[in-house]
């Protein structure tokens, strides 16, 4: 007896924005609505998705490494025992590590924007993103081990995450430009990933990363990309025991029927053909928009 091994792959939309963000448009119900949603994957590459049932403009930045700890000079990754969340006070940080472990090893991510989003909060960055004295040559501590040695914020890691930042909030604009929509239309923001599910929404705003606009309307979704696999997953499941059964019965063209059931259950064609990929390298307004979202 013969057996067979079921296997979807996602399309992907463009060279940068692949099926796992197609896979992620899947998860946010709101793209099958009219209103205007955005969904965000921040990492390296900023992903982003703009618009509704109708219409889709995606696209991709290069946000380099710093969302990631990448770059930072005391960074990690999202582990147990990294700074996740920073308030200061008196000049002094107050810090919060995933799981709580102590001490700390070092700065992820989330906690960088989380820091970023009270040095400024304090003024001790100023609107072009300088450190002010005495911090501006030695850095701001954030934790300081038995061993005297100090995990702390640098004037370039600064910089890195301006740079990150920049890059997506001017693609962010780009695609609100090419939809043809103001920010406050926007009724939705997905933010998936582990980095967006776990950013607070206050610091994403006055860090610069997303416009004021989008206050209250911040939807943290985690694992977008799997979310929409599992509903593939279950899609193909339910297309499988359907065309099984019309081959028990020995009905006829069993496999037209079995296109359209699972073109009518998982959505994928359609998201593919009401989307158009924005070239950010190739748009006039690119440059302005990140040199002017460079600032705080």
């Amino acid at each position: 007896m013969t057996s067979y091994v079921w296997t979807t792959i996602v399309p992907g939309s463009s060279d940068f924005v692949g099926g796992d963000i197609v896979a992620g448009i899947l998860s946010c119900a709101g793209f099958e609505t009219s209103d205007i949603c955005l969904l965000l994957d921040l990492g390296t590459n900023g992903e982003m998705v703009l618009g509704n049932k109708e219409k889709l403009l995606v696209t991709s930045t290069a946000a380099g490494p710093a969302f990631e700890g990448g770059n930072i000079t005391c960074g990690t990754a999202s582990i147990p025992g990294s700074i996740d969340k920073v308030k200061i006070q008196n000049q002094k940080a107050i810090i919060k590590t995933i799981k709580n472990e102590m001490p700390p090893v070092g700065i992820c991510g989330t906690g960088l924007v989380s820091a970023i989003a009270q040095l400024r909060r304090n003024k001790i960055i100023d609107e072009q993103g300088n450190l002010r004295y005495p911090y501006s040559q030695n850095g701001f501590t954030l934790w300081t081990q038995d061993n005297g040695e100090s995990i702390k914020l640098y004037q370039k890691d600064i910089r890195e995450f301006q740079m990150a930042k920049s890059a997506v909030r001017a693609g962010i604009e780009i695609l609100m430009l090419e939809y043809g929509c103001q920010a406050e239309e926007v009724r939705q923001v997905y933010l998936a990933g582990g980095f967006g599910t776990n950013l607070s929404a206050d610091e994403v705003i006055a860090t610069g990363i997303l416009p004021e606009e989008f206050r209250n309307k911040i939807i943290p979704i985690g694992n977008g990309a799997l979310c929409g696999a599992i509903q593939i997953g279950i899609t193909e499941i339910k297309a499988r025991e359907w065309m099984q059964e019309m081959i028990l019965n020995e009905e006829k063209n069993a496999g037209e029927e079995f296109e359209k059931q699972i073109i009518q259950l998982s959505k994928i064609k359609n998201i593919k053909n009401r989307t158009k990929n924005i070239s950010l390298a190739e748009h006039n307004s690119f440059s302005k928009l990140y040199m002017e979202y460079m600032e705080f």
